[in-house]
């Protein structure tokens, strides 16, 4: 799992979009994790 942390100085609305995609990318971390965990059970 890759950990990508972005700090932009760019304003309100990029920080924004980087958040959404921060959580849209950790939705699919946990699904993919949660997807494993029953695979293996």
């Amino acid at each position: 799992m890759q950990k990508t942390v972005h700090i932009h100085s760019l304003g309100p609305r990029t920080v924004k979009g980087d958040i959404s995609n921060n959580i849209s990318q950790l939705i699919q971390c946990v699904i993919f994790k949660y997807l494993n965990t029953q695979n293996k059970a």
